[in-house]
């Protein structure tokens, strides 16, 4: 599956996808997630498995940030950490990042006040309350327009990412199939240097940045 379709510009985006697509077939072992429960082990877990089967998958997709917990951007206090997204492979929205921005915030607003649309408001409860969550929930045509985007939680360790802090609001993800509705950063050894050097930079990185 191509990563951001033949719309997308920027040359560090096409040596992103170059990489994925020359990845060692068999992850070299400092790249395997071995956590469980915030803790770093060394035997393999669940986790270790379900971080396997997306890694062999061609699922890539950008990940629209949508919430963090407070103060965790910049100067995290733990090495882990669960975070929302918005992600899509819709190619008219991914040539339109600022879409997905101000849909990310107006998700974000659905997680702290109710919607009075009584389809929004389940959304919003699906997104807010543990007990009705699950980790992938697709949006609903009232708030995507109709497009296929969809809604992820997961837990974002932030060494995966470069300097260990979120400096960008996209970040690539390896996406699980619909039986495994999860999602891991790509490991960052397959970002390109000029990604690396731009996440790190003043401006935000976004993903039609040259």
């Amino acid at each position: 599956m191509s990563f951001l379709g033949a719309g997308m510009r920027g040359s560090w985006l096409v040596e992103l996808e170059e990489r994925w697509a020359a990845r060692p077939e068999a992850p070299p072992e400092e790249w395997v997630e071995r956590r469980y429960q915030g803790e770093i082990r060394h035997r393999p877990t669940p986790t270790d498995a379900w971080w396997r089967t997306l890694y062999a998958q061609d699922r890539l997709a950008w990940g629209r940030v949508v919430n963090v917990p407070p103060g965790m951007r910049l100067h995290p206090r733990t090495a882990s950490f669960m975070a929302s997204f918005l992600w899509t492979w819709d190619r008219v929205l991914l040539a339109s990042p600022g879409h997905l921005e101000e849909l990310a915030q107006r998700v974000l607003r659905l997680t702290l006040r109710p919607a009075d649309d009584p389809l929004l408001q389940v959304f919003s409860r699906g997104i807010r309350q543990e007990a009705e969550r699950q980790p992938r929930r697709r949006l609903p045509p009232s708030l995507g327009g109709g497009r296929v985007i969809y809604w992820q939680a997961c837990m974002l360790d932030v060494k995966t990412l470069p300097g260990r802090r979120i400096l960008s609001d996209w970040i690539p993800l390896m996406v699980g199939p619909p039986e495994l509705p999860l999602v891991w950063v790509v490991p960052l050894p397959l970002w390109p240097e000029t990604m690396r050097a731009a996440w790190g930079g003043a401006d935000p990185v976004r993903p039609s940045d040259p």
